[in-house]
């Protein structure tokens, strides 16, 4: 990781951007909020990503006087390009980095509320929840459509037909939506029917096959990625959860929101899951990515939502 003084010109960034080619870094990225479009007000934080030589030292490029820092990222992080420590433009006090989906900003100064029903039924159901979810203030719309099941003999949802009646219900009440994917499959029919954000559901965080599909296909026409929606292994440590995240930042798709959702009770418990509100702070700590909670897979029962909430 190198950081210059605020004022690098882009010269002086493609010299340093030269210099790290040279020295065997493969892949070299200027970090997402920084730049020298605003030169008095910004630093820049570049990442170089490769295997380099063990004779390279920081102080090769700490001797160029617009550099301030230099430093190797730890081996030790399964998430280099999503660590905190590696993102100063972010601070220590807890910013994470802004997703946009649409008009709505995860990481901004207000919370995002998602509500919606777990499956799709049909038109009816969809539009009624959706103008009360939007009546009671909700930003964004989801809905089921793929259904990951723990029985076969459970509804699977109806798939693509409930896609077309989220992203109508979603367009009646100006809300975004959100759903899963759990095959590259079923990404390309929520990409063709323009659903805003992509959910990677719990079962499929440590899938990395998966995980780099997504990262790799979800985008818009311009190139960026589409938001992806990335719950918490259901038995995953905050730090592999973060790596699964990395997969995306590794694919330069930084349009990644985190959502805590409970993990596996190891003991009978009154709920399905148990919330691990600390993971959320371990999260921000950790990482440079919005959180976000469900109350709802959390608990497992409607009645503790909101005091889950609060």
């Amino acid at each position: 990781m190198i950081i210059t003084t605020k004022g690098a010109t882009g010269d002086q960034l493609d010299d340093i951007i030269s210099q790290m080619k040279e020295f065997g870094f493969n892949d070299v990225r200027l970090v997402e909020g920084t730049g020298h479009s605003d030169a008095s007000e910004k630093i820049v934080v570049l990442h170089g990503l490769g295997e380099v030589p063990a004779d390279i030292e920081a102080r090769q490029f700490m001797a160029l006087d617009y550099v301030i820092n230099a430093e190797r990222a730890d081996k030790s992080l399964p998430y280099h390009l999503g660590s905190r420590q590696h993102h100063p433009e972010l601070g220590s006090n807890g910013h994470s980095m802004k997703v946009n989906v649409d008009d709505v900003v995860f990481g901004g100064s207000k919370p995002v509320y998602i509500a919606g029903p777990c499956a799709v039924y049909n038109e009816e159901q969809m539009m009624e929840t959706a103008f009360a979810a939007k009546a009671a203030g909700a930003h964004m719309l989801r809905g089921g459509a793929f259904k990951p099941r723990t029985s076969p003999h459970s509804f699977q949802g109806l798939g693509e037909p409930a896609i077309k009646m989220l992203v109508q219900a979603g367009k009646a009440t100006s809300l975004p939506v959100v759903t899963e994917a759990r095959s590259e499959g079923e990404l390309e029919i929520l990409l063709k029917h323009g659903v805003d954000m992509i959910q990677i559901g719990t079962r499929n965080a440590q899938n990395y096959e998966f995980l780099k599909e997504t990262a790799r296909n979800a985008r818009r026409a311009d190139g960026a990625g589409v938001p992806v929606l990335l719950k918490r292994g259901m038995a995953e440590d905050v730090h592999t959860w973060l790596g699964s995240a990395e997969y995306f930042l590794y694919d330069n798709h930084y349009n990644v929101v985190l959502c805590e959702r409970g993990v596996t009770p190891t003991s009978s418990t009154v709920g399905r899951n148990i919330s691990d509100l600390p993971a959320i702070m371990e999260a921000h700590h950790l990482g440079i990515y919005p959180v976000i909670y469900d109350p709802s897979h959390s608990t497992g029962d409607w009645r503790f939502i909101e005091s889950a909430s609060l």
